[in-house]
């Protein structure tokens, strides 16, 4: 893998105290609180570059069955019990649960894809971060990326990722087993028939629901009902956008709009009409709204 990072003109050559430095100088050079990027490799899982400055305080993240790797620009972050600094590098999601963190002039930029681009990339079972953040070793090649990233202006960030992503996938080849492929298929039907829940699965799947259960846990951390239920709260989320409460519980497929309220609290921590109202929905209703689990 190291291999694909050679031989570069911006090759990093600073050590970690360098690249927070050089983190903190890009973020000065960034005048725009908010922006997104689209990755034209979409159609293979990789979604979208995201950059964005957070305000001070506490900030939940919803439940979110996407796979996001971030890259520290700025300020401070005090989660799970360690503090999170200028030039770390994390990978998170798959969190079935509303995720919670303290801020101070927190900005981050990140790269938002499925489970399968991740293991396809890195070889590392997303079941090893579900739920939680996670620093990323130095021999994960998102790591070896942000080496380069670190180097340059933010504005040329996106452009490079690109680049060196293209050779990631040329070159890294990475072993499925059959148990993989079977998740990865069924979650592709679930993303395809969210609505149904895990009907098709119980009734029409290769293997047994009970061994596909043992599958999801074991690949994703997740029971195939909750990566269902994660699913259409993702499809609400971005209804709620545009419908009233009543509308988004039926295109969602919930009995009513009770079921919808409670399952939303439970997944994102506030009521829909209490988010609505957070600035930072605007911003997570844009992220979300590109990206393609729900096909």
């Amino acid at each position: 893998m190291h291999g694909i990072f050679t031989g570069q003109s911006y090759c990093y050559q600073g050590d970690r105290s360098d690249m927070s430095k050089n983190v903190v100088a890009c973020y000065k050079n960034t005048q725009e609180r908010f922006w997104k990027a689209d990755s034209r490799f979409k159609t293979l899982g990789l979604y979208q570059y995201v950059y964005w400055n957070i305000d001070n305080g506490s900030t939940t993240t919803p439940a979110d069955p996407h796979v996001h790797v971030v890259y520290v620009v700025e300020g401070s972050c005090h989660y799970g019990g360690f503090s999170i600094k200028p030039g770390d590098i994390l990978v998170c999601g798959l969190n079935k649960v509303p995720l919670t963190s303290m801020l101070t002039n927190f900005a981050l930029f990140t790269i938002d894809m499925d489970f399968n681009f991740y293991y396809q990339l890195t070889g590392i079972i997303p079941s090893l971060f579900s739920g939680t953040a996670v620093k990323v070793e130095r021999d994960n090649p998102f790591y070896q990326l942000g080496l380069y990233l670190f180097e340059l202006p933010i504005e040329h960030w996106v452009h490079t990722a690109e680049t060196l992503m293209q050779k990631m996938l040329r070159y890294q080849t990475v072993r499925y087993s059959s148990q993989f492929q079977r998740v990865t298929e069924a979650a592709g039907l679930l993303a395809e028939t969210w609505q149904q829940g895990t009907e098709l699965l119980r009734r029409d799947f290769a293997v047994s629901y009970r061994q596909l259960q043992r599958d999801f846990v074991s690949v994703m951390g997740l029971t195939p009902k909750e990566y269902a239920s994660m699913l259409r709260f993702t499809q609400v989320f971005k209804l709620l956008n545009d419908s009233d409460l009543t509308m988004a519980a039926l295109n969602a497929g919930y009995w009513d709009q009770a079921h919808m309220i409670r399952d939303f609290k439970k997944m994102s921590g506030f009521t829909p009409a209490q988010i609505k109202k957070l600035n930072v929905f605007h911003m997570m209703n844009e992220i979300r709204g590109s990206l393609s689990v729900l096909r």
